[in-house]
């Protein structure tokens, strides 16, 4: 487990469910590697708003500009060994479901209650390449497909 230092700093975090783009400042301890440990804000509620990384994550951040001043937006959920974490996977926060790719953004966030189907199919590719997909359906307004 990293040291932190006694400090904290100001992070962003994205907001998952929301009807338009949104970021949340929340304080993070800064750990010896240049990574951050997410904490809660004081009135952290986690059936109320969906935090792309929760609070206990260990994040990588990037500085961005906006047109007051820079600041820190977390990226991506970095793994034991310090490193970004490396490889697409589906996780269950909540209940919904996650994929994210290499570098730990979300590619797409479902809630399970919506989910109508789940299904896979294989292909000639392996053991080389992709040879085994997972599909969702998703029965809302509009059905969608996520493999």
């Amino acid at each position: 487990m990293e040291e932190s230092q006694n400090a904290t700093s100001t992070i962003y975090i994205r907001l998952l469910e929301e009807a338009v783009t949104c970021i949340r400042p929340t304080q993070a301890e800064p750990l010896r590697d240049g990574t951050y440990r997410v904490l809660p804000t004081s009135n952290y509620d986690a059936t109320d708003e969906v935090w792309e990384f929760p609070p206990g994550s260990i994040v990588h951040c990037e500085s961005f500009d906006d047109s007051q001043e820079p600041y820190l937006l977390a990226v991506a959920e970095v793994g034991g060994d310090g490193k970004k974490k490396g490889r697409t996977h589906i996780a269950v926060s909540g209940e919904a479901l996650n994929f994210r790719d290499e570098s730990g953004h979300i590619l797409w966030h479902i809630k399970s209650e919506s989910v109508v189907l789940i299904a896979e199919y294989t292909t000639n590719e392996g053991p080389f390449g992709d040879d085994w997909f997972l599909v969702f359906a998703v029965g809302n307004k509009n059905s969608l497909f996520f493999t």
